[in-house]
């Protein structure tokens, strides 16, 4: 488990099974172990896992880093999503930029 609270943090985990959490602005959550988790809940924070992980955030704001296969749950408010790579075409790496659990850019890396 990892956690990072500060602005600008940076949490990573990379065991099987692996947590990563990062609940400061503009912070970063890695999980890039088999079935490992990242978190964030900062504004304007980077999320990524890998393929057999999940990605998550509540921040309205946030930055998500596809993996192929991967997968983010989204909860903002009311608001809720479940966003497959497979399902938006984003290539390995691309950074997507998420608000209120909706992709508005997209931008490689």
């Amino acid at each position: 488990v990892a956690t990072a609270s500060g602005n600008s943090g940076v949490a990573t985990a990379s065991g099987n099974s692996g947590a990563a959490t990062a609940s400061g602005y503009s912070g970063a959550a890695t999980a890039s172990g088999y079935k490992g988790a990242a978190t964030v809940t900062g504004e304007y924070s980077t999320v990524e896992a890998s393929p057999t992980g999940l990605a998550a955030s509540t921040a309205e704001r946030f930055y998500w880093r596809v993996r192929t296969g991967a997968v983010l749950s989204c909860r903002f408010g009311d608001k809720a999503a479940l966003i497959r790579e497979a399902d938006i075409g984003a290539a390995d790496g691309d950074v997507v930029k998420i608000e209120r659990c909706e992709i508005v850019s997209e931008f490689s890396h």
